[in-house]
């Protein structure tokens, strides 16, 4: 089963707002994905904003490198979606699904 968002994301929001991560490294410990991430990392040829997503590309760089340490800190695994096209990005995740 793969999930679009997970748990730590939290404690890289926190951070990112200048909330207390406390709690959600809290819920991170207590509910657990599979051991393994997948990371897609900012890729500016293919990035844009749009109504929902308005933060620039610049922006997400940082940002990027606290959701990264949020799941470290939480135990996880991360494997990066290799850059390419589509269909070998689809292709990389439905097998990384499939193991």
């Amino acid at each position: 089963m793969l999930f679009d968002r997970g748990v730590p994301d939290c404690i890289a929001y926190a951070r990112q707002l200048g909330g207390d991560p406390e709690p959600c490294r809290k819920a991170a410990a207590l509910y657990r994905y599979e051991g393994a991430v997948l990371v897609a990392r900012p890729w500016e040829a293919i990035y844009t904003t749009d109504e929902e997503r308005r933060m620039t590309f610049a922006a997400t760089l940082p940002f990027q490198r606290l959701i990264e340490e949020a799941y470290l800190e939480a135990g996880y695994e991360l494997t990066e979606i290799p850059r390419g096209p589509l269909h070998e990005r689809v292709d990389f995740v439905a097998r990384f699904a499939s193991r």
